[in-house]
């Protein structure tokens, strides 16, 4: 048992009436009582993920045999505060790993009785076992929308290593976020994603490439964007139709902290927040934190969180298909589960995504509906209407042929900067529906994976084309 001496968050030393032991046969359960009061907790706050009944005393016993478990108790022989799962592998979150770490699980807390602290406490004895096991990481997972809970881990030292999804048991599945923290003091070097934030990922070296940055702060707006999926939210009217939700500002501010923390002297022009900084900074960031609003709203998860620094790198990403496309300006690549794939643009699907969101100040020379409405165009393509710039990641990716819009310039716009970045760097052919090159004036978009691609569409849009 130990003295239970602990510090407090305010970093003063105080004595409170708490031990920990190695959980029994007879703790058994008293183990399931607190994994189920958990998960009714869980159910009571909106969080989907544990389920009351559904580990009984043979999971628990099972992790007697296979690892460690540990309990929290209020004095010598008071009542049980708190438990924990501790395994010395995790392959099924973590894939193979040598064996320099400890896994904490099912961290759970008896809220009518547990002091405050309770749960820091008992992740301070899970680390004091894992180095005293000569390993130097503790590892652990948390719910991927979960922002709250990434925020607590994170002021405890933690930093995420990346997302993945997990088998949940009973056919369920879900997205979790895995997260380590460094023992005994070693010097670690971040992973692509870079450091934790209440917002989720920060790059905090300041020699990160630019890329690097884009990404961690999509990955940020995104993790927002689908933790606020589906909750009844407040709407702010732009006229016209048009309409932000509370996920789109604090979208945006969970980007604006990652790029503030990366590239303090930077400017960003978001579409909720507008200027910030200089406008003619030599460096301005372009953000749409939740392009698919409409969407959105309808409970419909096809939108996509864009960050892109003018004339450089960008990053789109897909809150809910778990991806992060992005680029350095010069090459493109996909990430997904801490992996990178390079994209390779195709015509090969045939399909072709038509944004068909008014205004259209094209009218009456460019209507969207007139290319729909053309036989050839039927003939050759198969046509998509998606209402989200992630349908230009997908051109760059191969997943489209192409991709048209009607518009002004929109070299510039925060809406379009990012997939326009990243259709460039992957080799893609990029206009205006008149034709001529974006930055020069161009009108719209036509984005396609090949030239022939192109040439076929330009030839319907001016009408030489059937």
């Amino acid at each position: 048992m130990s003295d239970g001496q602990f510090l407090s968050r305010s970093g003063t030393a105080e004595q409170v009436p708490l031990g920990f032991r190695r959980a029994g046969e007879s703790d058994l359960p008293e183990l399931v009582r607190l994994r189920d009061d958990a998960a009714r907790w869980q159910i009571a706050h909106g969080i989907d993920q544990w389920k009351p009944g559904e580990l009984g005393v043979r999971h628990f016993r099972n992790r007697l045999d296979e690892g460690e478990v540990w309990l929290a108790v209020l004095g010598e022989d008071g009542p049980v505060a708190g438990a924990w799962e501790l395994w010395w592998d995790d392959p099924a979150a973590w894939g193979p790993q040598a064996p320099d770490a400890g896994y904490v699980h099912r961290l759970m807390t008896d809220r009518r009785v547990a002091p405050p602290g309770t749960g820091r406490r008992m992740l301070a004895r899970a680390e004091a076992r894992i180095a005293e096991a000569g390993r130097a990481l503790c590892r652990l997972d948390c719910l991927a929308g979960n922002a709250r809970l990434r925020e607590y881990y994170g002021a405890a030292g933690y930093e995420i290593v990346r997302e993945r999804p997990k088998d949940g048991g009973l056919g369920r599945t879900y997205r979790v976020t895995l997260l380590e923290k460094r023992l005994r003091g070693q010097a670690r070097t971040l992973p692509a994603g870079g450091a934790v934030t209440p917002h989720g990922m920060v790059d905090s070296c300041a020699d990160q490439d630019d890329s690097e940055v884009a990404a961690a702060a999509a990955r940020a707006g995104a993790d927002v964007v689908r933790g606020m999926y589906g909750r009844r939210l407040d709407r702010i009217d732009k006229g016209a139709g048009d309409f932000a939700t509370a996920a789109d500002v604090a979208a945006e501010q969970a980007i604006l902290d990652v790029i503030r923390a990366a590239r303090p002297e930077d400017a960003v022009l978001g579409e909720e927040g507008g200027q910030r900084g200089a406008a003619d900074s030599v460096r301005q960031w372009l953000v749409d934190p939740l392009c698919g609003t409409l969407n959105y709203a309808a409970g419909t998860m096809l939108v996509a969180v864009n960050v892109a620094l003018r004339g450089g790198a960008a990053a789109v990403a897909d809150p809910f298909g778990g991806e992060v496309f992005l680029t350095d300006g010069k090459t493109a690549r996909v990430r997904q589960d801490g992996a990178d794939t390079p994209l390779v643009p195709t015509a090969d699907t045939r399909l072709v995504d038509v944004n068909l969101d008014p205004p259209f100040p094209g009218a009456p020379a460019f209507r969207a509906t007139d290319l729909l409405a053309r036989p050839g165009f039927v003939e050759r393509f198969r046509p998509r209407v998606g209402s989200t710039t992630l349908a230009l990641a997908w051109v760059a990716a191969g997943r489209r042929a192409a991709y048209v819009t009607d518009g002004g310039d929109l070299s510039g716009s925060v809406h379009f900067a990012a997939g326009i970045a990243l259709c460039r760097a992957a080799g893609c052919v990029v206009t205006g529906v008149d034709g001529v090159p974006v930055e020069r004036g161009g009108r719209g978009l036509v984005a396609a994976a090949d030239a022939d691609t192109h040439a076929l569409l330009m030839s319907m849009i001016d009408g030489r084309g059937a």
